[in-house]
């Protein structure tokens, strides 16, 4: 999904009527809560494990902010929904009724794992070191 794509689905995750945002740039009020949410959810997930493969590469992928319409987060499209979850999970109380915010908790907790089992090394180490798995 893209960045306005992502930010269309968090507004409707939210069950707030109407469609929108038609764009990311240039929001006030509701829309730019919902874009705002986005982006700082996309940030977040990239910056919750020190672990992730694409921080163990060389050079280590630089940590990406979503700006424009089309922007794609780097991760692949079936994990997008993690981002949206993360951002509904954020939103204040006064926005989200308690059965989003439970829904967005589990929701969240589920698609997190899915980013763990895809995006972090299997390695165990045992010891000191002295072996891996």
């Amino acid at each position: 999904m893209t960045f306005l794509e992502l930010c269309q689905r968090l507004r409707a995750e939210c069950q707030d009527l109407g469609s929108g945002p038609d764009t990311v740039t240039g929001q006030s009020g509701r829309m730019l809560t919902y874009v705002t949410a986005i982006r700082e959810a996309w940030v977040k997930v990239q910056l919750s494990r020190t672990d992730w493969e694409w921080l163990r590469t060389d050079p280590a992928t630089p940590l990406q902010s979503l700006a424009a319409d089309g922007d794609s987060p780097f991760i692949e499209e079936p994990y997008h929904m993690a981002i949206v979850w993360l951002a509904l999970r954020g939103l204040s109380l006064s926005q989200v009724t308690t059965e989003l915010r439970i829904r967005a908790e589990e929701e969240w907790s589920t698609y997190h794992s899915m980013l763990v089992r895809r995006y972090v090394p299997a390695t165990l180490t045992f010891g000191n070191g002295g072996g891996e798995w």
